[in-house]
């Protein structure tokens, strides 16, 4: 307590307000471990990857994109630390995977994400560990959450720093939609967002990534 004495009571207060905030703030995953890939080729901030199958559990919801990605790992994490029918608690890994999920027509699409659209449904999945099949999940109790199975895939992936804001997120998916053009590769479906690090994460250290499944033939 003698430390509290020297510290201006204004400046103190700041600190208790922040770390409540913190405290009470929704938890993008509780992950430490990370999910595996194998590196195909690799310039700089872009990477060609190999993934193998994975375990999610997935929501899809409408609205903002950033309200949405709070609301959804809020969810995501309630089935995972056992808000289940199983009442097991599960384990997940980074990074938080976030998608438009409504359909996109060009061929390297270009997704709206203007705050004042609700009409776009974006979807947020957590990786789970584990070896077992599909079917030895436990189902989740909240009926908006799915539990799904990724085939293997490869993935185009350009690392960014920065804001999860929307013009942040458009400029890296285009440029990554260029590099992917540029080198002649085929994408199939559409780009998703990965987010390795927490809301309250200063934004200049985030480790974000762009991720683009791509053609093997």
């Amino acid at each position: 307590m003698l430390i509290v004495n020297f510290i201006r009571p204004s400046a103190f207060m700041a600190i208790l307000v922040f770390s409540a905030l913190i405290a009470s703030a929704p938890r993008l995953s509780a992950a430490d471990a990370e999910i595996s890939y194998t590196i195909i080729s690799q310039e700089q901030a872009f990477e060609v990857r190999d993934y193998p199958a994975q375990i999610v559990a997935e929501i899809a919801m409408p609205g903002q994109r950033d309200d949405v990605l709070a609301a959804a790992s809020t969810l995501l994490s309630s089935y995972v630390n056992g808000n289940n029918l199983s009442g097991k608690k599960l384990v997940s890994r980074k990074p938080v995977l976030h998608q438009l999920g409504s359909p996109l027509t060009s061929a390297i699409p270009k997704a709206t994400t203007k705050k004042s659209e609700f009409d776009q449904i974006w979807s947020v999945s957590f990786s789970l560990t584990g070896n077992g099949p599909l079917e030895a999940y436990p189902k989740p109790g909240d009926r908006r959450i799915d539990v799904i199975e990724y085939p293997p895939r490869r993935m185009a992936a350009l690392r960014f720093s920065g804001r999860w804001t929307d013009a942040n997120l458009d400029q890296y998916r285009d440029e990554l939609a260029n590099l992917i053009k540029a080198k002649g590769l085929k994408p199939i479906g559409d780009p998703v967002f990965a987010f390795y690090d927490e809301f309250w994460q200063p934004y200049f250290w985030r480790h974000n990534e762009v991720l683009w499944e791509i053609s093997t033939e």
